[in-house]
């Protein structure tokens, strides 16, 4: 008798085992399946960009191998300033921005550099790029790509002391400049805003932030703007979602990317807050797809060592 009862609680014992591993392996796969990550933006339109380019100096540098790079790679091509080395003057973009990055000059969107300015108002730059560079010797304009309305910036004009000494940033240039960005963008009410200039507000390369930027950034961080690209220091940053002060903001904050590896020497850096990844290794371009209320990233580096990739939803 004992047997048999020992023997029905076996049995039970083994029939409940048996249910609850089922279960558990049920509830395993839902978790899994939840967690899925999203597929990638499939009908958003591809930006491809970098700044710091081609530089007479090392016989174009490495802008001829990021120039091959983009020769495979569909979409718009934003320049980050800095487009010809040294002096941005009418010879280094003949011989060396036009061999290499020039062949793509219908899909380029510029802005203009420090290194531009050399050559007196960056006229060899205008001329170059035409219509495409804005209003010669403003440096700014603006355009829709679906969803997105992007803005190219003259960050020069912001650099305290260059253009207006004994006014700093009260200067007339900034005071215009700024007043067209702000009604450009009440013009422009879109999902999703992206800015792209030459200064980065923050940075951690051996070039320093820019704190002639912070009013830009502030007018920029009110009116919702999502992503800010920028060169200047030769290497690839990325930094979280950051207002005007370079506090953190996942809601409202402006993420931006340093992209000055578009062939020019890269430099060192030092710490910076609120940065994510930052490399000074390889040349590269950043891809980005602009989606409906989103955005990916990814860099695509000359030899593949280096690869950073996300994703993001606008405001």
């Amino acid at each position: 008798m004992r047997k048999l009862i020992f023997t029905f609680f076996i049995i039970c014992f083994l029939i409940s085992a048996a249910f609850l591993l089922t279960k558990s392996a049920n509830l395993f796969q839902k978790d899994t399946h939840q967690q899925k990550i999203p597929d990638s933006i499939q009908d958003g339109h591809i930006i491809l960009a970098a700044g710091d380019i081609a530089d007479c100096v090392g016989e174009g540098g490495e802008a001829t191998r990021t120039a091959t790079l983009l020769d495979s790679l569909p979409g718009t091509i934003l320049t980050l300033g800095d487009n010809a080395y040294p002096d941005g003057a009418k010879e280094d973009f003949a011989t060396c921005f036009e061999p290499t990055w020039g062949r793509h000059k219908e899909r380029i969107y510029p802005s203009v550099g420090n290194h531009e300015y050399h050559t007196k108002d960056a006229q060899p730059y205008y001329e170059y790029f035409g219509v495409k560079a804005g209003d010669s010797g403003k440096g700014y304009y603006s355009f829709n790509l679906s969803t997105w309305h992007l803005i190219a910036i003259n960050t020069q004009i912001f650099d305290i002391g260059y253009l207006c000494p004994e006014k700093g940033n009260n200067c007339g240039e900034v005071v215009e400049q700024m007043e067209w960005i702000k009604r450009d963008l009440q013009q422009n009410k879109t999902d999703c805003t992206l800015v792209f200039g030459h200064h980065p507000r923050f940075s951690s390369g051996v070039t320093s932030a820019s704190e002639g930027l912070i009013p830009l950034w502030e007018s920029l961080y009110t009116e919702n703007v999502d992503v800010v690209l920028a060169g200047h220091a030769h290497d690839y940053e990325r930094f979280l979602p950051l207002n005007a002060q370079g506090e953190p903001d996942p809601q409202k904050g402006i993420r931006q990317f340093v992209v000055g590896t578009g062939g020019a020497g890269l430099n060192g850096f030092v710490a910076a807050e609120n940065i994510e990844v930052v490399t000074n290794s390889v040349h590269g371009i950043l891809k980005l797809v602009l989606g409906k209320g989103e955005y990916e990233w990814e860099f695509i580096s000359l030899d593949g060592s280096f690869v950073d990739k996300g994703r993001s939803s606008c405001h």
